[in-house]
């Protein structure tokens, strides 16, 4: 089983790798944390925003999630690349089976994602985190953005489709701007979203917040894949 699954994540690096869009999303994590941290201070410096650095904090949630966002988004689309050209078939069948495919093409990803969020973070943060909250925040931030690409695979059916539904998938990740500029109750009509506990667990480091953000992902990141199973029976 797992030199199946080893055999099918080296499959899907060579058409990662193959594919020049998706080639490019490896490396954008990087240079967009690079124009967050020159840029944002810059702003401040030459237009005193004396504002904006009361959500630094925000600023870094974003640097948590870009490197598993793009990373996933290049592992849906070579999910829907392979569904529309008839290859998935013929992969679920052999010893990886359904969910192994689908961990050696989006778990994987995600998984390598987080050396990369945590470096990524510590280098170019703006707010004043510890390398304690940089660790728990990129767990949270590597597992919740499973979610966006697992709905783009479950409705779309090609790339084309795919990219469009990703824009819509998108709006997984508003929740975390609620609690910074909502802070009545109303903020909590958005608590269907793990976005929003992690933002409230960046806020508080109260730790069920960390466990409502796990929760919320799993149960429906579960109710994706069994839409999934359905989809490529």
């Amino acid at each position: 089983m797992n030199k199946a699954l080893f055999s099918s994540f080296r499959m899907f690096v060579r058409s990662v790798v193959s594919d020049g869009m998706l080639l490019l999303m490896l490396v954008m994590p990087i240079l967009m944390a690079l124009l967050f941290k020159l840029a944002v201070p810059a702003l401040v410096a030459q237009f005193h925003w004396t504002f904006l650095p009361s959500y630094y904090l925000l600023f870094d949630l974003f640097l948590f999630t870009i490197a598993p966002t793009f990373w996933t988004f290049a592992s849906s689309m070579t999910i829907l690349d392979e569904m529309d050209a008839g290859i998935t078939p013929q992969l679920i069948v052999t010893p990886v089976g359904k969910f192994g495919y689908l961990f050696s093409r989006l778990g994987f990803p995600s998984l390598l994602s987080y050396p990369v969020i945590c470096i990524i973070v510590y280098f170019a943060h703006l707010s004043s985190l510890s390398v304690s909250a940089i660790l728990q925040l990129a767990l949270l931030s590597m597992v919740s953005c499973l979610l966006p690409s697992l709905l783009v695979i479950c409705i779309a059916n090609n790339r084309v489709e795919g990219m469009a539904v990703n824009k819509l998938a998108g709006l997984l990740g508003f929740g975390s701007f609620v609690p910074f500029f909502i802070t009545g109750w109303q903020q909590y009509l958005f608590a269907f979203l793990p976005s929003f506990w992690l933002a409230k667990f960046a806020q508080t480091d109260n730790y069920f917040f960390f466990a409502l953000v796990l929760l919320l992902t799993v149960l429906i990141s579960w109710g994706l894949f069994r839409k999934y199973e359905r989809k490529i029976q």
